[in-house]
């Protein structure tokens, strides 16, 4: 039965694999088409390429969505970390006076405040990674490129948190060292 008494409509498509430009080859494959069937012109020639980045599209679109949603997550992080440590110091400065009064460096009271922000950043860490251990059935269908369970991945993940973490307690905790031990004790 021809393809026009047909009830339904069929759309043809014809691929072409070829090592020369797209803009190259179009009068060509338009030539051959006439030749062929003079009532089907061709239309909608594109390359692979095209073709698969529009097929991709959506789930590049939501993956960027999903990355600059974690971008403002890590930031609004460091921000709530800053935060925290800063005013753990403001409400500590009696305490760290006291402790460098009584001979503790700076180096000490700085890996002390960072110690401390880097146990609650262990604590979110492994809640992130129990979340992210549940999560990757429903996120491996939108990834490209790349397996969910991805140790390098979750490596440079970790690795640029622990970052965050850092440099987000360093400004307090170096603000700490700056506590003068003499008007400390003058207040008690």
């Amino acid at each position: 039965m021809p393809q026009v008494q047909d009830s339904y409509y069929v759309i043809t498509a014809l691929a072409i694999r070829s090592r020369a430009n797209l803009a190259g080859i179009v009068p060509a494959v338009r030539a051959a088409m006439a030749e062929l069937a003079p009532d089907s012109p061709p239309y909608d020639i594109r390359t692979m390429d095209d073709r698969l980045s529009v097929s991709l599209g959506r789930r590049q679109l939501i993956l960027l969505l999903m990355g600059v949603m974690a971008g403002m997550a890590v930031a609004l992080g460091a921000i709530g970390i800053f935060g925290m440590t800063a005013n753990a110091v403001t409400l500590r400065t009696r305490e760290i006076g006291i402790r460098m009064a009584l001979g503790a460096q700076w180096r000490d009271i700085v890996r002390m405040i960072l110690g401390q922000s880097m146990r609650w950043a262990v604590i979110g860490i492994g809640l992130g990674l129990v979340a992210s251990a549940t999560m990757t059935r429903l996120l491996s269908s939108m990834l490209y490129g790349v397996h969910a369970g991805d140790p390098i991945t979750f490596f440079t993940v970790i690795t640029a948190l622990v970052g965050v973490t850092i440099l987000a307690a360093y400004l307090p905790a170096r603000r700490a060292t700056r506590v003068d031990p003499v008007e400390t004790l003058r207040h008690e």
